[in-house]
């Protein structure tokens, strides 16, 4: 009697489900050969899982589907159309908001006095194929061009606060001068964007590390930039005494994928992990990292926290392809949506 893929399934949690189907992502040509040869014993190099081989993609992905706490919709948007909640709105947080990329990617070009990035950039699409993820044609953002590794958001004129994770662990000042900050990297009214070329207003190097988060906790750290930035770039202002409650309303601004920034909203404080981080069902992905996350408390709008790390996953929608999608394990509640806190610590270090 053959046994259905349903009653194969029930014996498999979300996590393990989606992890098959990434390996199944990244070795694509390997598991057709795996899955038509219906050998039901596991090779000695073989990667997948040998009680799952009768189980399509598809059902698999369905199955992961069910168990899983999706955050919905994709409530990634662009800036330009879709900064106001509730009347709140998040236009001005947006401008001190910037991408960081490797300083050795750019250069400067004297005639034009703006910076400019040494090799043509990828596509989403292309710069996911370099990395052995194939996305769907319904995917998202597709062709806008993605460029940079991580946010970062103004905290006075001259300082920034991202994700410490982001820079090499030998942190020292060099380290710093190895990253730039690009702000303004967006779409505009016309739906347009600067992704080759960039004013040098809205370019700056990191000169030192002023503070940073310790090795046993947090994921903070404050880099001074090379010079005191223009008008156009405003200062964020930080919620130093927000009480981090579930189900309370956040939003984000940042650069997912290395995309044009977007905001996102419609999410909530999940749950108060400890004295440094919380976790929230916002859609985030890599690039993520170090976005400011912004609530409203008595005091008004006010930046609560940082994406430390973000809730992305890439499983297959089907065999051939892949989606990025946004999910929740549950088997792991909060461990792949951390942010940081603005606490005491990182506080300090700003004074």
């Amino acid at each position: 009697m053959t046994t259905s893929p349903h009653d194969i399934l029930k014996n498999f949690n979300a996590e393990t489900i989606y992890e098959e189907l990434d390996l199944r992502g990244r070795n694509y040509d390997e598991w057709i050969e795996f899955h038509k040869s219906g050998n039901t014993s596991r090779k000695s190099d073989s990667v997948f899982n040998v009680d799952l081989h009768l189980v399509s993609s598809n059902d698999l992905f369905n199955a992961g589907q069910a168990q899983s706490l999706l955050f919905g919709v994709d409530n990634r948007r662009e800036v330009i159309n879709s900064c106001i909640v509730n009347g709140d709105t998040y236009l001005e947080f947006s401008k001190g908001v910037a991408g960081v990329i490797k300083t050795s990617k750019l250069a400067f070009n004297y005639d034009r006095n703006s910076y400019y990035l040494k090799k043509e950039p990828f596509n989403l699409r292309t710069r996911m194929e370099i990395r052995g993820l194939r996305l769907m044609d319904r995917a998202p953002f597709l062709l806008q061009p993605s460029i940079t590794k991580g946010t970062a958001f103004l905290v006075s004129n001259d300082l920034v606060i991202t994700a410490k994770h982001l820079i090499p662990e030998k942190r020292s000042d060099s380290s710093a001068n190895e990253l730039s900050f690009i702000f303004n990297y967006r779409y505009d009214q016309s739906h347009n964007v600067a992704y080759r070329h960039f004013r040098k207003s809205d370019v700056y190097q990191g000169l030192r590390i002023v503070g940073s988060s310790s090795d046993s906790g947090g994921d903070w750290i404050i880099i001074q930039l090379d010079r005191k930035v223009s008008a156009n770039q405003k200062p964020l202002t930080l919620n130093m005494d927000f009480s981090y409650r579930g189900g309370c309303d956040v939003n984000a601004l940042g650069h997912p994928l290395g995309l044009p920034m977007k905001f996102t909203d419609g999410a909530k404080i999940l749950t108060d992990i400890d004295s440094d981080y919380f976790s929230t069902s916002l859609d985030t992905y890599w690039g993520n990292s170090g976005s400011p996350v912004i609530a409203k408390s008595e005091s008004g709008l006010g930046v609560i926290g940082l994406m430390s790390s973000t809730s992305g996953r890439y499983v297959p929608y089907s065999d051939k392809c892949k989606i990025y999608r946004p999910m929740q394990f549950y088997a792991r509640p909060y461990l792949d949506m951390r942010c940081q806190k603005i606490n005491s610590s990182l506080i300090q270090s700003l004074n």
